[in-house]
Formats: C-alpha cells, structure tokens, sequence
C-alpha cells in the first residue's frame, strides 16, 4: 500500500508539472516557414504586425519575437497579439501558474498584458494581469484560480500591447499548482529554538516590537507603531518590562474618511512582535506571559493572530503583583503571530496600565521555564521616529543604536560575553557602501547600547543590516533616509486619503507631501435629515486633524445626493448593482431630487470650512463607475455638468478664491475627459481632475497628457491638472508572497512595480511628464496603512512604524528640487537617446533628464551645469552616465 501510494503522489506531482502550453520554447517549426508552430498573431487588420523565431534567451535555441510596425487606434481589436489557440484548458476552482521570460523595445505605453480567455463568451477564466518588459530579459510569473472550466477547443491564451514596438518571449510554461498558500515573511526561524521571540523581555530596547488593536477592524489599517514604553522600575527578568497604558479621554485614535467618516478610539491593545512564526496545524503550542496591573481586576489578554485572520485569545484578571500566565492552543493556520497587552472594555475601567515581561512562545502544552531566545541577543534600533534623519547641513551620517544583552546564571556583572556584530549598509542603488564590525563585551546579565555614528556621506535611502555568527539571532533591517528638510506651506505632492495616524502626517510633510484628499464631507454626513441643520461635528475632526499639522485639505464632495435627496430608484439599482454597499453608495451617486437643496449643502459646507480650505472637489469619478452619476443608471455628462455649474458658483459666492477642482477623473486619452473638455466643462473649474492607475512608460502614458495640455491651450481654456489619484506601489519586504495576488484591485496591481528602486524611478520620471504638460499637484492612493505583519503597500511610502520607503525619498528630493513655483521651460534633446526637461526655479534651473532608449549614454556636461542623482547627490566628473534611472541637471 505504501508503494502504490508513493506511486499515485509521484504521478499526481508529474500531472500538475504539465506544461499545458505547447511549444513554450519555441524551438519547434516543423513546415520551416519561421513562425514557431502552435503560436499565432491576432488584431484588426490595420495593425500590421509579424511573428517570428529569434534567438533564445541564453543565446541558444529560439525565442518569440511579435513586430508591430504599424499601430492604428479605434477598435478592440486594434492590438499586437502573440496568441496560442484551441490547445489550454484549465478546470474551476483549480489554481495555475503561468511563467515566461520577457523583454521589449518601443513599446509605447510599456504595458503588455497576458490573459486566458474562453473564446465562446470572450472572457477570461481568472487570468487577466500585465507586466511592463524591460529591454533585459526577466522572468515573469502570474498566479491564478480557475473561474470556469476552460474546455481546450474554446481557449486562447494571449499577450498583446497596444502600439508599435517589439516583444520577445521564451520559456512559456502553464502549470497546475496545489492550491496556492501564501508564504508569510519575514520568518523568525525556529529550529532548535526553545522561545521563538526574538527580544522577549525588552532588554535590547523596544526593538522588534509594535502594537495591535483587535477591536479595529478596518480595511484602511489597524495601529501602525508601537503603543507602549519601557519601564527601568520593575521587571521579571533583566532590567525592563514594558508599560502599555490606555486611559479615556486621550486614548489612541484611529482617523479615516471613507465611507462613514472614521473616529475610532481603541480599548484594546497588544504588543506584537515584527515577523511570523511557521507553525504546524494540529500540534499544541504554548504562549506565556509576566504580567502585572497599577490597579486590581484589569483584563490582561494573550493573543495569538493565525494567517488565515482567524484570532485565537485568552482573557486573565490581572494583580498589582507580577504573575505568570499562559495560554495553550493549537493552530489551525501555517503561520502566526502573538501579543499581550490589555483590554478596558473587558476590565470595565476607563484606564489602566499593564506591564509586560519575559514572552515566551514554544511547543508544547505547558509552559516551561523562562527563558530568552538565545544567550545573547543583538537588535538595532534608532532615536527618531521611522528612522528619517532631517539634515540640513553637513556630512550626513546615521547614529544607529546597537542593543545586545546576554542571557546567564554567571552572576550579574560577574563574566562577560564576546559578540562582534557586523553591520552592512545598502543604498537606494541597492549598493553596499559601509560595512564595518562592532566588537560587544556583554556583561552576563546585562543589557548594553553603544550607538554608531554611520558615515553614509549622502542623502537618501539606506537599509541597515546587523548580523552576528550566531544565524537564529533575529535583527531585522532599519529603512532609513537621511533627507533635507522641506519647508514651504505648499508643494506638488499629496495623499489621497489623510493618513489614519497623525505622525505619519509628521513624517510625510517633512518629505514635502502636504496635501491630503479628504472624503468626509457628505451631504449625508453633514445634513442627515431634510429639516436637520448642517452639522460638521464629525467632518471637523477629520479636516482640523489634517490643518492643525500643517497640511492643506482638498475637500472632496463624493456623492451628489443624501440618502433622503436622492433620484435614484433603489429597485433600478438592484438591478444592476448585485452587491449591497455598491448599492448603498449607488443611491448616494444619483442625482438630487432638489437642486437648490444640494446648492445650499456645498454653500453652507464652503462657509464652514472656507477659513481652514482653499481647494474643493466636485464628484469622484463620474458616469464611468458607480461612485457618483453612474451612467449606468442613465446619468450623462449633461447632468454632471449642470451639477458642476451649480456647485462652482456656489462655491464661488461663499469663497471667491476657492479654487474648485472637477473633471471626469480618469487619464487624459479617455473620451471621457475628451467630452468633458469639448462641451465647455473647463468654464465651471479652476483645475482639471485626472485620475491614473498604471505602470506603463512615462512617455507613452504622457503623449495623451500632451495632446489634451495642446487641446485646451487652442480652446484659450487652459487650466492647471491635478492627478488626485495615482497608483505607484512597491514593496522590497513584502508580507506575503505572492503579493501580486494579495494586494489591491485590479486598478491597484497595474500600477504595481516589481521592485522600490523601479517604482521610485518611474514616479520622478512620470511626475517630470506630468508637470511639464500642466501638471500642477499628485496625490498617490492612498493613505492606508496595514496592521504589523500584514500588507501596507497601499500606503505607497511607508513601512510599518513610518519606515520609509525608496518612494519616500524620491519625492522628497524632487520635492525640494522642484518645487510648486518652479515653471517648465523646455525639453532638450542632451545627446542621442537622452532628453532633459528644464524647469526655472527663481534664478537657476533644475532639468531631469534619462535615456529614452533603454540604453546607458555617456554625456558631457555643458559649462556651469551639474549632476545630482535621484537621490540629490552630486555626481562627480564633467561625464555622466545617464540610463533609464533619472538624475537630475542644476544650472
């Protein structure tokens, strides 16, 4: 039985190795004729384009090459398509993953996308994605689970782009996979480990740790920083505990502007640790904790958080003295992470504090002795919030603190522990350049701190790195920036959606963001009733939170109606809204009943807000999506601009110098925008709305920017753009892998970029685009921000704790760099395949310029003019290599 069990594993393992594509490596053109065999082209006739083998990626055996040499726009059909058909099916509910190598050269727009689709209905079955080739070879994989039985007969699978240009493919594979279980990073290893936590008792500081709040459970984030301090006064072991206090009416609050304006006090917090812990399903594991309360019958809680979202928790009624507790359970996920700290809704107190001490996580059913992860233990840590230095002048360098503390029964004092801890700094290029040791005597029983003052010499982003010999020594890297201060009231730069956390608003305007899109006032909101008088309480609080840090809010009016004011028929949205709160906001998106009603909520709203707000929105995204005047639902760009008519001049009666901001909301190659422009929609705005989710070429995606700047130029209509929605992500730490899969909406993942240094690159290279077309502001979607250990890349710039990301520094260079009053003057062509756009800041001029060839280009610097990379350093020499990765001209 065991043989034949081994058997039937060993086949099932071939089977779903299968390469369901034919002749993925195309070596294979039995008739001679050049095109590899089973693999076609598709497109309207007016696309002239030819398939052929090439040289294969390692420069042996063959590769697909698709040539598009004429492009023509208009139909569905106008694309350049490598095809295979009539030879793929997949079954329902099973998951596959599709794999090629690719490059690309001339692809205007950068985008090819890749889907499976059933010929007899024309949809996909689960695969539908994009990758943007480089003029590298790289390797490609998409996951997906079958949403329909796909018979072979009805398949096609395909990847096209939509222009001329040139793609090469090889080593295409579909594959039948195990159902897809996603791998939790980072992870604390565990082999011969007794206690999995690594820094359990707060000797090296609070390094390693953060917080959770259970009881906020939210979409837009959880607490993204640590909540709690140490304490020198009492401990268990060692000389720390850590102290976590909650107290009304100054308890951490949790801010957010959709749907229903959030203002969420917590009554329940934990302290986590940063990082998962693999586990197996089924086998009993033990969580314990020292405890102790200020106060008799405080609720401790020992919490465990299993990677499917599933928690598993313990309550105990804690004492003023130090006691033990522990909490047994068995996993029913591949990973988890734990906490403890306290609960005020169970304790049934308004405050409490509780100190916690010697963690301990191990296998098993009961708790045994206490102990550290490791005899000596080295983390890192730094002084300032997120690890960004703000340096002015000087040399910068990064004090970095290094925590090692020795486990022992030596005697305190009495012996020491050798310990040489190495550290390795990395710079936004991904470069070492520091590496040095640090030798530790660790008295046995004690805690030491020696800082290290880092001679980065530059701005920018750094990863610090600490290692010792011992390999289960658990440090996780410090992201670190050093960048210059920003210090003007205004800038180019914002968020969509006010970040939930008020330090990250800190962080984020000394790196020159300050603009946030708030969403909070609505109709329903502030008037929730006919006969209610306008009452801004709430909206207050999401605007005043903003103001008072220094920010300036753009206030969004989402939605045209109220529930009481709107049209809409609720039978005719359910019709063609299956989901409830699609339907729920479908109801808020018809137009009003009462025009002069909804005159008098954008008056009254303006008067409120007109000595706090200069900037107001009118609608997100009309007519083409269900948030406001779907056209779906018989909506047309007539309603939208009588709409718009309306609000401007009532915006305008309240404050003359409001600037009003309005459009369709999406790229400026969309007919939407076209029609917006051509019946006169300009007249009733101060600023044009584009919105953007893409990772395609700057180029390609600013050709269409270009033609609309010219348009409304010719029309003696021009006005400045702002992009209040742009999709930039990346990620170097993800949380889970595959993060494609697990990440955003469909939107959101065309727009996500397979590495920080990418991303950050395309973002200063786009923005330059943007602004030399009349671009005036960006505001990157958006301002969420995941609980520990989970996924916060839609916060595009920040790690958990405000750790930057590579973005962050990108835009804070550019930021100063280029600032609001800079004006585009001109692009000039520096060499062959290199083009600068200049800006005049005042009496200099600052260019960006990068290669539009994907080649590298050495270029002699004119007289008097400058070098400095992304980051803003100079590069040294009167020649510079200038590629795809911009670098910045100052004159």
């Amino acid at each position: 039985m065991l043989r034949l069990a081994l058997v039937l594993l060993v086949c099932s393992f071939a089977m779903a190795q299968t390469n369901l594509v034919s002749n993925g490596d195309f070596e294979r053109d039995e008739n001679g004729d050049g095109i590899p065999d089973f693999w076609t082209t598709a497109g309207a006739p007016h696309v002239k384009q030819q398939l052929a083998r090439d040289v294969g990626r390692d420069g042996k055996g063959f590769s697909g090459r698709l040539v598009c040499n004429e492009f023509g726009n208009g139909t569905p059909a106008s694309h350049a398509m490598i095809c295979q058909v009539g030879t793929i099916g997949v079954q329902q509910g099973r998951w596959y993953r599709l794999s090629f190598w690719a490059k690309a050269e001339g692809i205007r727009t950068g985008i090819v996308r890749v889907a499976l689709v059933n010929t007899r209905i024309w949809s996909d079955v689960g695969l539908q994605d994009f990758f943007a080739p480089t003029s590298q070879w790289q390797r490609y994989e998409f996951f997906f689970q079958a949403t329909n039985d796909l018979p072979a007969k009805e398949s096609r699978l395909q990847i096209w782009f939509n222009s001329t240009g040139t793609l090469w493919l090889d080593d295409v594979e579909l594959v039948e996979i195990p159902a897809l279980s996603p791998k939790r990073l980072p992870q604390i290893p565990t082999e011969g480990i007794v206690n999995f936590l690594p820094n359990s008792s707060f000797e090296c500081g609070t390094a390693g740790w953060g917080s959770y709040a259970p009881d906020l459970r939210w979409w837009m984030g959880n607490v993204f920083q640590l909540i709690g301090e140490l304490d020198d006064k009492t401990s268990v072991h060692g000389e720390f505990s850590l102290k976590v206090s909650l107290s009304e009416p100054n308890l951490p609050t949790f801010y957010f502007d959709w749907f229903d304006p959030v203002r969420q006090p917590f009554r329940s917090i934990v302290i986590a640790h940063h990082g998962w812990i693999a586990v197996n399903r089924g086998q009993p594991y033990t969580f314990s904790a020292f405890m102790k309360a200020d106060r008799p019958n405080v609720v401790g809680v020992l919490f465990v958080r299993q990677s499917d979202g599933r928690n598993l928790s313990k309550n105990f009624t804690l004492t003023t003295d130090w006691q033990r507790y522990s909490f047994t359970f068995t996993p029913q996920a591949d990973f988890i992470w734990v906490g403890a700290g306290l609960d005020l809704n169970a304790s049934k107190m308004s405050s409490a504090t509780v100190w916690l001490d010697a963690l301990q996580l191990e296998r098993g059913s009961q708790a045994s002795e206490y102990k550290p992860r490791l005899p000596v233990e080295v983390m890192a840590s730094t002084d300032v919030m997120g690890n960004i230095f703000v340096v002015e002048r000087g040399q910068p360098t990064l004090p970095v603190k290094i925590h090692a503390f020795a486990d022992g029964t030596g005697g305190k004092g009495q012996e020491t522990r050798e310990i040489t801890a190495t550290i390795s700094v990395r710079d936004f290029f991904d470069d070492e350049v520091l590496r040095q040791t640090v030798r530790l005597a660790v008295p046995i029983g004690e805690g030491i701190v020696r800082t290290v003052n880092l001679p980065v010499g530059k701005f920018g982003f750094y990863r610090v790195q600490v290692t010792t010999s011992e390999k289960a020594n658990f440090c996780l890297p410090l992201r670190c920036a050093v960048i210059r201060p920003y210090r003007a009231k205004d800038s180019r730069w914002g968020m969509n959606h006010a970040y939930p956390w008020q330090f990250l608003l800190r962080l984020a305007h000394r790196a020159g963001i300050l603009w946030w899109r708030d969403w909070s006032v609505q109709w329903r909101t502030v008037q929730p009733k006919p006969d209610a008088k306008f009452n801004f309480g709430e909206t207050d609080f999401q605007i005043d939170r903003v103001v008072k840090e220094g920010g300036n809010c753009l206030v969004l009016f989402p939605f045209p109606s109220a529930e009481w004011s709107s049209s809409g028929d609720p039978a005719q949205i359910e019709k063609v809204q299956p989901v409830a709160y699609r339907r729920q906001v479908m109801l808020l998106a018809c137009k009003p009943k009462d025009e002069q009603a909804f005159a008098r909520y954008i008056a009254e709203s303006v008067r409120h807000y007109r000595n706090r707000v200069t900037a107001y929105h009118i609608f997100n995204e009309p007519l083409y999506t269900f948030y406001s005047l779907p056209a779906s639902l018989g909506h047309t760009l007539d309603d939208y601009l009588r709409l718009l008519r309306i609000a401007y001049k009532a915006i305008k009666s309240e404050q003359p110098n409001a600037i009003v901001v309005g459009g369709i909301g999406i790229w400026a190659d969309n007919r939407w925008t076209r029609e917006f422009v051509e019946a006169g929609g300009l007249q009733f705005v101060d600023v044009l709305d584009l919105h953007l989710y893409s990772g395609g070429s700057p180029e390609g995606l600013c050709e269409p920017l270009q033609r609309l700047w010219e348009q409304m130029r010719q029309r003696n209509e021009a006005k400045p753009i702002w992009l209040t929605e742009l999709g930039c992500y990346a990620d170097d730490d993800p949380p889970i892998e595959p993060l494609r899969n697990f990440f955003g909406d469909a939107a959101m993942r065309s727009a996500f970029h397979p590495s920080e240094r990418r991303a950050s690159e395309w973002l200063v290279k786009f923005a330059t685009l943007f602004f030399a077309n009349g671009g005036e502001k960006i505001f990157l979607h958006a301002g969420t921000c995941g609980e520990i250990n989970g996924i916060d890349t839609g916060s595009v710039f920040f790690e958990y704790g405000g750790a930057p990301r590579k973005m962050l520094v990108a835009v804070a260079t550019m930021a100063n760099l280029i600032p609001i009053e800079a004006k585009f003057e001109r692009s000039q062509e520096l060499s062959d395949g290199v083009t600068v756009h200049w800006f005049r800041v005042g009496k200099r001029r600052v260019g960006v310029a990068w290669s539009t060839d994907s080649k590298v280009h050495q270029v002699a610097l004119p007289l008097g003019i400058s070098a400095l990379d992304i980051m803003g350093n100079p590069i040294e020499g009167r020649k510079v290599s200038v590629g795809e990765a911009p670098i910045y001209l100052t004159q």
